[in-house]
């Protein structure tokens, strides 16, 4: 049984990819003017915050609730520079999705060219504000679409999530 979804009926399939564009931030780079990588982690958030939010769901709402979605593993690989005023766009998609995690990949593309910059994922384990694992709430069940499946081990993807 799945939960009903709450997301309003114009909201994109929870299968679907979403897509978040940013103009590259004088702050978010090094000296060499190159995105400094910690803030492609920064990237994968706004893009899994909008795909929550366009699918009736906002991370705020589930915090207030008591409920909370950590990272417990990340990865990326680097293609190519991001630079300075660059607009680049966060492809965001459902990587699999269990009773207490949940997982997504990314692409992070240069506007200009369609240039890839960058592929990664991210696993999140709810969790209580007591930091024990906890059911993910039926909202967020809701917004991804209510169904649940086994996750691959992260040794068993490359970054990007493909097997091989």
């Amino acid at each position: 049984m799945t939960a009903p979804s709450t997301a309003p009926s114009h909201a994109p399939a929870p299968d679907a990819a979403d897509r978040v564009r940013l103009r590259v931030r004088y702050g978010e780079t090094d000296t060499m003017g190159v995105v400094y990588h910690p803030n492609y982690l920064v990237y994968f958030e706004q893009g899994r915050t909008e795909y929550l939010r366009r699918r009736g769901f906002a991370y705020r709402r589930m915090e207030d609730a008591g409920s909370l979605l950590a990272v417990v593993e990340c990865g990326c690989r680097f293609r190519a520079s991001a630079r300075y005023d660059d607009e680049i766009t966060v492809t965001t998609v459902l990587d699999h999705l269990t009773r207490v995690r949940v997982g997504f990949r990314y692409e992070v593309r240069r506007e200009e060219d369609g240039g890839l910059l960058a592929e990664g994922f991210t696993n999140l384990a709810c969790l209580g504000r007591d930091g024990k694992p906890r059911a993910i709430p039926p909202e967020i069940l809701g917004a991804l679409g209510g169904r649940t499946e086994a996750p691959q081990p992260a040794a068993a993807r490359n970054v990007t999530g493909d097997r091989g």
